[in-house]
């Protein structure tokens, strides 16, 4: 599946790519995300899969740079994404696609927001409206137009993220729910992203 989402460079990737580019670095193209949330706003938030740094792509891909300017990049990259704690790895595949594995849990009251990558950045994002009382749970939206760029570019997006929680859920768009067998009260929503064309999930909860 990685493979499809890493074809030969195009005549007019640049073109195509500039706009992604300028609003966000990384992209994931294949993965796997998991957040659990209680009623009390402890919270467990995993991602697992590959990303696209796009910049590093866009170069590669049209032979911009030599294989040293690339790893050295890769170097740079690997270097701050380390910064983060929540880190566990960040390693080289190709073409500026990078495996990756990332995981945090805390107090979301505490906390208020939790994003990944950054809050510059952010593919996933769990945040506490304390003015409203709910909880949120997105995902980095981007328009159709930039969306079809990405395609036209040779890159795509495929995956899928859970949600699990005792609390109750106001609105949701995830593609089905389930109950967890081994953990009684709780409720799985899942989103299945079957390309970058799937609508960007969202969920609203009621904490407490």
């Amino acid at each position: 599946m990685l493979k499809s989402a890493l074809p030969v460079a195009k005549t007019f990737l640049i073109a195509a790519i500039a706009m992604v580019a300028l609003s966000s670095c990384y992209l994931p193209v294949r993965f796997d995300a998991e957040i659990e949330i209680d009623r009390a706003g402890y919270y467990s938030m995993i991602f697992d899969g590959y990303m696209a740094h796009v910049p590093l792509y866009q170069d590669v891909v049209a032979k911009k740079i030599t294989r040293k300017q690339e790893m050295e990049r890769v170097a740079r990259l690997k270097t701050d994404f380390m910064h983060d704690s929540a880190s566990k790895e960040f390693k080289y595949h190709k073409q500026g696609v990078f495996k990756v594995h990332w995981e945090k849990k805390g107090d979301l009251l505490r906390h208020k927001m939790v994003t990944f990558v950054r809050r510059n950045q952010v593919i996933l994002s769990l945040k506490y409206v304390k003015t409203k009382g709910v909880i949120t749970v997105s995902a980095g939206g981007m328009s159709q137009v930039q969306r079809q760029r990405i395609l036209d570019a040779g890159l795509n997006m495929m995956g899928q993220i859970r949600v699990i929680t005792d609390a109750r859920v106001i609105k949701s768009n995830a593609s089905f729910k389930k109950k967890v067998k081994d953990k009684p009260g709780k409720i799985m929503y899942v989103w299945k992203i079957e390309n970058i064309m799937s609508p960007s999930p969202s969920m609203v909860i009621a904490p407490g």
